[in-house]
Order: C-alpha cells, then structure tokens, then sequence
C-alpha cells in the first residue's frame, strides 16, 4: 500500500465523496447512504453542472434495468435528507421538470489520505428467522356476523391463502418487510381487483421464506407515509409496487425501500403474458427474500421459500374469477354485488373444482347472502349447502387455516353448534400463530364461551401482528365487552375508529360497554353515531328510558320491530331484558333459536343480557345451545 495522498475524491458544499470507498463525508463525519444513492450522487457530481437526464441515470445507475420513476425519486429524497437541501429551496440538487436534475454547487477534486487497512472480525450469521407470517386484512365483514357475532374477521383479496405461521419479534429486525398493497395503472379502474389480490399473492410466497419476517398493513394504511407504516409495523423493509394489465399482458413493477432513510433497495419491472403470474408472483419474492438476506446477513440456505401453500390453484381463470369475487365481497354494498361475488366463486371453481380457498370463501358467503337477505327459512335451507363447502374445503386442504376456521364460523353462525367449532377454531390458530384473523377468530370464540384469558392472549397476537386493521381493533372491541375489559375496549374502539371512521358496530358495542357503565348520554351519542340500523335502532330504545325518555325508547322499539320482523329476534330479547321484561326477553331468545339467530353466540356473556342469569329458562337455552 502507498503512503502518498491520492486524489480519489470530489469536493462539494460542505461535502466529500470518497471515490475510492464509496463513502460520504459532511462536516460531522461520515454519513450512510445506499449505494444507489452513491451512485447517483456521483453521476451528479461528475456532471459539473449539465444536465443529467432520467435516462441517463437509469441506464448508469441501474444498469438500463427498467424500473418505476418512483425507484429515483426515493433516491433523490434519500440524497436530499442527507445533504440537508430542500426541494422547494434546493442549493445542491434541482429538477428540471419533466427532464432530469442539475447539480448547483461548484465541484472539485479533493486530495485524501489512504486509508489504514484493518482485517474485521468475521461477521456471525443470523439464526434463522422464525416461520414467516401474512395475514389477511377484511375489507368488509358479514352484516349479520358483524351484528350478533361479534365481528368475525372475513377473508379478503387472495390473502386467506397467507396464513402462514411465525411472529414478529419485539424490535424491527433486518430482514422484517411489510407488504403495501400495489397499485392498480393503466387506467382501468375494473382491473383493481387484480392489483389487490396480485399484492397478497406475493406476499404470501414471501412468506413461505422462514429467512423472512413478513407483515401486510391493511389499505387503509395509504394514508399513511412510508415511515410511519414502517415505525407503526416495526419493519425494516417496505415492498411496494404497481400493476398494469392489459389484455393478456400484464406489467408488474416492485420496489424495496428503507423503512428508516427511504432508500431503494431493489426495484424492476416484469413485463409478462397473464399465463405467467404465479411466475411474476414468485420471481418477486424470490429476489427480494435475496436481496433482504445479503442486507441482513442471512446464510443462503435459509433464503429459499417453501412450495406454494394448500388450497390455491393454478389455474388462471379459477384464480382470476376468485379475485373478481373477493373484490365483490369486500365491497358487500348490496344483494346485488354480493349475488355477483357468489357467481364468481361459481366460475371460480367450474374453472377448478379443488380450488378450496373458493369453497371456504363460498361457503361464507352463502351464510352472509341468506343471513342479510334472505327470510330465516331460506337462512335455513342453505346453512346445508355452505356446511358441505366448508368441509369440503378443510378435506381437501386440511393445513389451509382459513378453511378451518370458516368451518368453525359455518357452526356457530350457521347451525349455532358451539361445541363442534371449538377443534376448528383452535386448529386454524395452530396452524397460523402469526395470523391475525386466526387468532381474532380464536379470540372471538373464546369469549363467547366466557374463558377470559384463554381470549385475551390471541386478541393481544392478532393487534401487535396487524395493528392497523380496523377489522381486527373491532374484534377486539367484541372480544373485550365479553370479557367486561372497559379499557380495552375504548381503546380498540378509538383506533378502529381512527383507522375507518364508517366501521359497523364499533359505535353499537362501545355505546353497550357505555350503558353497562351508567354512562347513559354517552351511550345514547355512540348508539346515534351507529352506521348500522339494526344495531342503531337496539341501542336507541335501550338507552332512551334511562335518561327518562319511555316514549323514544319504544318508538326506536317499535322502528326495530317493523324495519326487521324476522331477524332481529335476539336484538329484541335485549331491549325487553333491559326494560325488566324477562319472560317476554326469554320467548324472544327461545324464538331466536327455533330460526338459527346467530346473535345467540353471544347469549352466554352478553351484559344486555344479565338481567336474565338467574332465570331457569336462560340456563336451559345455555344448555341447549351448548355452552354449559
């Protein structure tokens, strides 16, 4: 090694960059920046002031792979974070829109002395990550099971095959990604659909890699910055992306950002016939399970994924008619969208006739149609037709976990079998501890049978595994009024809330936990500030005659009644055991039970219902329930 000065290095401003080592210098020291960060601010530098178009960086910097505009501007706000400049005010970096970028300051070259050669200790491998997780967000949740069962979390987009097991650890580790849900481009809103459920494919091939750490925050979190979702989530990574289709071609660009600094990791764009996008889906979590473990250390061996999960498909038409169902599903505006969802699911599996995940989701889907819109006896009539799907599909994939717990769902809410969910239930939250809807639904259950703390452990997994899914805070609001934990519930209540101002029944049952406290005129305000009318209309003529108004509150009764004659047999008992009506609150749950009312999943621990614990009658119904 020489001892002489070398000029292997260009002066800037108050800065230096280290040619040789790739190294930025300020006037406090070094300062870290990604390496294609280094390399566009080299470009820059070397520019002496000419414009430097977006092609010519692309081309030098990322070698002519063709990536989303995106990928440079996170690398300019990475550059611009570091050298202290402003967009709006810029003294080193300015665009020239719609061209390029242009360096400002005068740039020389600078005399550095070599740098002492050090041998480093060996750097330890990480163990091996735990099994990864993804979970599925809900969109929207069965109005009937959100009204009487505590809001079951649904499936949505293709995520109910990514119920993979494995925890977070308590601090963001290196290899720890979150998966923002792509984009839909092109201009075709109809094609959103594809977008949602390309997104949580990937995320599910990500994690099947055991090297990774893998969360998916629900779409509300758009409205968050990158950095607040990577803070909020405890992440290290963030993957992000959009997806063009066009006929039978489709376009897929994914970027891999810093959670911290913002910087691109990684980013490209596949450009591919449809036939090929469970291809597309893997390549993309391929590369970016090796591009996070070179960053975090990780051996080779552990960087490879499983094979593909149960209950998928690979048919194409089978998967694009499930994604076009989902995406009717989680809208759920009317009979007419949800009517549609099930006629996808149809086509879906005329396509495939294994294709499980379609069962399970078919299934569900029938209790939703008949419980919202059909007459009890329809009700009745198809509970058969959804309990053959749901077994079918946990026969055919009995390690998909969804599958289990739809099943578990089918019992309770369908055939009011208590008892017969408890294996499903507790299967689907074996076989996915890191799924925050498997032990949302375990939670659920749980509380339904009055055992406090075997509820509350999987509720507490489900909120630090997705914490910003509103679904999943509601749940916790249910599972919490059960359990009579007040300060749980307001706060789930709050961030749900927060997270989607319109959710159902968050308002109702915070308006329950209210009365149940004597907090009568903010019960009444919950109560008014319910979406949801049944529930709206139940809590109304509860609370009117404690604050002195009997007349409102058999007015809001009598609404209740007439607006929903044979389907609001549970909600009525509710009113009439609070109005000291036992006798006439028991004839209402008997009634209830003669037309499968799924409110009844709740009978065992309801406050509204307490007025009733002594009386013979309610502990027979417990009985023939199955809950004693």
């Amino acid at each position: 090694m020489t001892d002489e000065p070398t000029d292997a290095a260009l002066a800037f401003d108050r800065f230096t960059l280290d040619t040789s080592d790739e190294r930025l210098s300020g006037p406090d020291g070094p300062i870290q920046i990604g390496n294609k960060a280094y390399r566009v601010l080299r470009v820059f530098a070397e520019s002496r002031g000419n414009l430097v178009t977006k092609d010519a960086l692309f081309e030098s910097v990322w070698d002519g792979t063709v990536v989303s505009e995106s990928a440079l501007t996170s690398v300019i706000k990475e550059l611009r974070r570091a050298l202290g400049d402003d967009s709006k005010t810029p003294r080193i970096i300015t665009s020239v829109y719609g061209r390029g970028y242009r360096f400002i300051p005068e740039v020389r070259t600078a005399t550095i002395a070599p740098k002492a050669i050090s041998v480093a200790a060996p750097i330890a491998p990480a163990p091996p990550a735990q099994t990864a997780i993804a979970d599925t967000q809900s969109t929207w949740a069965s109005r009937r099971g959100v009204l009487v069962g505590g809001g079951l979390v649904a499936v949505s987009a293709a995520g109910a095959a990514a119920w993979t097991t494995g925890l977070l650890a308590p601090a963001a580790a290196a290899n720890s990604v979150a998966l923002i849900p792509f984009k839909n481009v092109g201009g075709d809103p109809e094609q959103a659909y594809f977008a949602d459920g390309l997104s949580e494919e990937i995320r599910l091939e990500l994690a099947r890699n055991p090297a990774l750490k893998v969360m998916g925050p629900a779409s509300v979190s758009f409205a968050m910055k990158n950095g607040d979702i990577a803070k909020t989530l405890d992440v290290a990574k963030l993957l992000s992306g959009s997806v063009r289709r066009g006929g039978d071609v489709l376009r897929v660009s994914a970027e891999l950002t810093d959670g911290k600094t913002g910087y691109t990791a990684w980013a490209d764009t596949f450009d591919r016939p449809i036939d090929d996008v469970f291809a597309v889906q893997a390549d993309i979590a391929k590369t970016v399970a090796r591009v996070m473990s070179i960053e975090a250390g990780l051996p080779r061996s552990v960087a490879k994924g499983k094979d593909r999960g149960e209950g998928g498909t690979t048919s194409v038409a089978a998967y694009d008619h499930y994604l076009r169902g989902v995406a009717y599903y989680n809208d759920g505006s009317s009979e007419t969208v949800m009517r549609a969802a099930s006629a996808q699911l149809d086509a879906a599996l005329a396509a495939d006739p294994g294709y499980a995940r379609a069962m399970s989701l078919q299934a569900r889907l029938i209790l939703d149609i008949n419980a919202v819109y059909g007459t009890p006896a329809e009700f009745r009539a198809n509970v058969s037709k959804a309990l053959l799907l749901a077994r079918a599909a946990v026969d055919k994939a009995p390690g998909d976990p969804i599958g289990s717990s739809i099943l578990g769902f089918v019992l309770v809410q369908g055939l009011i079998d208590i008892r017969g969910a408890d294996s499903f239930f507790r299967k689907a939250m074996q076989l996915a501890p890191g799924s925050a809807p498997a032990q949302s639904y375990f939670a659920t259950y749980a509380a339904q049978m009055g055992r406090v703390a075997e509820a509350e452990a999987p509720m507490a997994r489900a909120l630090a595994i997705d914490p910003l899914n509103a679904w999943i805070q509601m749940s916790a609001v249910y599972v919490a009024l059960l359990n009579r934990n007040w300060r749980a519930l307001y706060a789930s209540s709050a961030k749900a809330l927060q997270l989607n101002p319109k959710i159902a029944i968050v308002n109702g049952l915070t308006g329950d936990a209210l009365y149940a406290n004597g907090e009568f005129a903010r019960a009444r305000a919950a109560y008014l500030a319910e979406p949801v009318e049944l529930v709206r209309l139940t809590g109304l003529a509860i609370v009117a005659p404690k604050l002195g108004d009997q007349a409102a509150g058999e007015q809001a009764f009598a609404a209740l009644i007439k607006k929903f004659p044979e389907t609001s047999n549970y909600q009525q008992a509710q009113v009439l055991a609070q109005w000291g009506r036992s006798d006439d609150a028991l004839t209402k749950l008997e009634a209830g039970h003669d037309v499968i009312d799924s409110g009844l999943a709740s009978l065992y621990r309801d406050p509204m219902l307490d007025p009733l614990r002594k009386d013979a009658r309610y502990f027979k119904l417990l009985k023939t329930v199955g809950f004693v």
